[in-house]
């Protein structure tokens, strides 16, 4: 953990979206008993630009609501039937903010796993062309971010009759938005902000502690980066949480 006067130092270029919060720093002062996972460090930072709701590829697109992604999942479901399957997404980020928890009106694209793979990309690229989604409005970008402790549950998201929805537990959930870490403010860039507060106060976490250690059971405590840390402690610090 670090001292006082570091603590002071880091939140404040945290605090300014315009100081560079790129260093690929670890806490080897965190300690984990956690050796669950692998976590390749070039695939976090990959996962965590593919998981932005701001992906560059986008062949077009506005965020999708909650109605618009029942209606794309309920088109989806209905052409696997056509075909005699029943598929599987697990889905993440944004998609469950809006599903699962109410805690957005939209997201920008769907982040999810899913199977059969070559079926459900093939279908989904037809349920793009029908309901004029962007061709990547269900992508697997989010694959490199998945922790090998992957815990997860059909919560209280819709079930269709060919679709079985799955997401991580809120605790999983939390740990992969607090390795991402993104704040915002530059480039055009979306927040994981206000979703790591919704979900610290949905688990009922009392201090920095508690979160850091979450992520530590989610992820190697070597790879979390310093600015997941100042995040962290600036918003029980700010009176946020």
């Amino acid at each position: 953990m670090l001292n006082g006067r570091d603590t002071g130092n880091r939140t404040a270029e945290l605090r300014n979206p315009l100081i560079s919060l790129s260093k690929h720093l670890s806490l080897e002062s965190y300690n984990s008993t956690s050796d669950q996972c692998l976590v390749i460090p070039h695939l976090i930072a990959d996962a965590s630009h593919a998981m932005s709701d701001d992906a560059t590829n986008r062949s077009t697109g506005s965020a999708l609501t909650r109605e618009e992604l029942l209606n794309a999942f309920r088109t989806l479901s209905d052409k696997l039937g056509e075909q005699g399957v029943t598929g599987e997404l697990c889905l993440f980020g944004g998609t469950v903010m809006v599903l699962a928890f109410s805690a957005r009106l939209a997201t920008k694209d769907i982040d999810a796993l899913f199977k059969p793979v070559k079926t459900i990309r093939e279908l989904a690229g037809r349920v793009a062309t029908e309901l004029h989604l962007p061709n990547d409005w269900l992508n697997d970008g989010v694959k490199g971010f998945v922790s090998a402790r992957h815990e997860t549950t059909a919560g209280n998201l819709p079930q269709f009759p060919h679709l079985r929805l799955t997401m991580p537990v809120p605790e999983y959930l939390l740990a992969m938005k607090c390795m991402a870490s993104r704040i915002g403010g530059t480039g055009g860039e979306q927040s994981d902000v206000s979703d790591i507060t919704f979900l610290i106060r949905h688990l009922g976490l009392k201090s920095a502690r508690d979160v850091l250690d979450i992520v530590a059971q989610y992820y190697p405590s070597n790879q979390i980066a310093v600015k997941t840390q100042y995040l962290i402690e600036g918003l029980f610090e700010e009176g946020h949480i």
